[in-house]
C-alpha cells in the first residue's frame, strides 16, 4: 500500500480547492491604478437625472481616457450635506459636487444672486446684476 505525505496530501487538497473555487482563487495580475481617480459627492438620489447622467459621463469618460481618468459618484449625501461637501472640496477630500448658490454664497457673495426671486423685472437686469458684480 501506497502511503500519502502530509506535503503530498496538503498540496492535493490545496489544489482541489483552488479548482471547485475558481479562476478567482488565483491571485490575477495587478491592473495599473488610475492616473486621474476623482470623486464627485452630492445630495440627488441615485435615481435623479443628475446622477444618471454622472454616472454615464464617468463611464463615457473612463473608457475615453482608457481608464486613466476614473470618476467615483457619492450620491444621495453620502459624503454629508452640501455645508460639508464645500469644505471637503476645499481640503481636497472631493474632486466635484453639485449644490445651490446659497451654499456657495458662504464664500462668494454674489452667488446668492439666483437666490433672490422676484427682485429685477426682466432677465436683462438679471444679466446686468450679475456682470456688475
Amino acid at each position: 500500500m501506497n502511503s500519502i505525505g502530509r506535503r503530498t496530501f496538503s498540496f492535493g487538497t490545496g489544489l482541489l480547492a483552488a479548482t471547485a473555487l475558481g479562476a478567482s482563487a488565483f491571485p490575477r495580475r495587478a491592473r495599473a491604478a488610475a492616473e486621474f481617480a476623482l470623486r464627485f459627492g452630492h445630495g440627488f438620489p441615485a435615481s435623479h437625472p443628475l446622477n444618471v447622467r454622472a454616472v454615464e459621463a464617468a463611464s463615457r469618460i473612463k473608457d475615453e481616457s482608457k481608464g486613466r481618468v476614473t470618476i467615483d459618484l457619492f450620491p444621495d449625501s453620502q459624503l454629508g450635506g452640501d455645508s460639508d461637501l464645500l469644505t471637503q472640496l476645499r481640503s481636497g477630500a472631493v474632486d466635484f459636487f453639485s449644490t445651490g448658490g446659497l451654499i456657495l454664497s458662504t464664500l462668494v457673495k454674489v452667488a446668492s444672486i439666483n437666490g433672490m426671486g422676484f427682485a429685477f423685472s426682466d432677465y436683462d437686469k438679471v444679466w446686468t446684476a450679475m456682470s456688475a458684480s
